[in-house]
């Protein structure tokens, strides 16, 4: 069982705020997702025909969110601008193993008119704090599709090590493709701290 509340979970920097999905933020998340469809098309899974529309989808992630968090599975979060608390987009820990593993997954998305910015390097910076100084986690692994420049850039930007290509890694957009696995262990954290303090 984790330690953590969906209700109290928050994470800042210095133009952002990670809190965990709730139901009332339907409406934003929709404006913003539908906002920015071609631009995730493709780095995404298929989703259902309605999967923005339906509130049923997204009320499905935030009682999975919360679950997760209960059961320390996964750590869900919603990114908003510390200035305007507009949302800006989401982060998380999925597949969190613990025993001789102590491991994550990280993935990330942000919307179209918020990307280049900046505020996805800090939300994945403080996510990372968050997963070795609270989780206590020793690995956070990462994959990106090999021609999505922007996600190679952020995690070299924070030093996340590059272990090569998976072939066939995930079905994104419709078709088998391969990724860039990257990862970043609890010593390589503790061997950059200009980055992460």
């Amino acid at each position: 069982m984790s330690i953590f509340s969906p209700d109290t979970l928050f994470l800042s920097s210095e133009r952002t705020f990670l809190r965990c999905p709730k139901f009332d933020d339907y409406t934003a998340w929709k404006s913003l997702y539908l906002r920015s469809l071609d631009f995730l098309k493709p780095y995404e899974p298929e989703r259902p025909r309605d999967y923005v529309t339906n509130f049923s989808h997204f009320s499905s992630m935030v009682e999975i969110a919360e679950m997760e968090i209960w059961q320390d599975k996964g750590y869900r979060f919603f990114i908003f601008d510390k200035e305007t608390s507009e949302l800006l987009g989401g982060i998380a820990l999925s597949n969190l193993v613990r025993g001789s593993f102590q491991n994550a997954h990280c993935g990330y998305w942000i919307g179209e008119k918020f990307g280049r910015q900046g505020f996805m390097t800090e939300a994945l910076r403080e996510t990372i704090r968050f997963s070795f100084r609270h989780l206590k986690l020793h690995r956070v692994q990462a994959s990106c599709l090999v021609k999505n420049d922007r996600s190679i850039g952020l995690l070299e930007k924070l030093n996340f090590r590059n272990e090569g290509i998976a072939k066939g890694y995930l079905k994104i957009d419709g078709k088998w493709q391969d990724h860039i696995r990257y990862a970043m262990t609890f010593e390589d954290y503790l061997n950059n701290k200009e980055i992460f303090e």
